[in-house]
């Protein structure tokens, strides 16, 4: 299902895109705010502790979402 909604929030970007930064805009964030919850859903649905390679995936989400705030605190600077 939510890559339905993917394609769905894709399909109007392209030709947003060509036309100005302003209407592609919306479409942008949208499509970054599924990612997004991609990443939340694949975070809350690792298997349980025990597995290296689970537990280095486990590890690379916060890291990456903290990452994230930290650019956009300097950007908002």
């Amino acid at each position: 299902m939510l890559r339905s909604s993917v394609i769905f929030v894709l399909a109007p970007l392209l030709p947003s895109v060509l036309e100005s930064y302003k209407r592609a805009y919306n479409h942008t964030v949208r499509v970054q705010q599924l990612s997004e919850l991609e990443e939340v859903i694949e975070y809350c649905t690792l298997p349980p502790m025990g597995n290296h390679v689970v537990e280095g995936r486990r590890a690379l989400f916060p890291n990456m979402w903290n990452e994230r705030i930290r650019v956009q605190e300097e950007m908002s600077r």
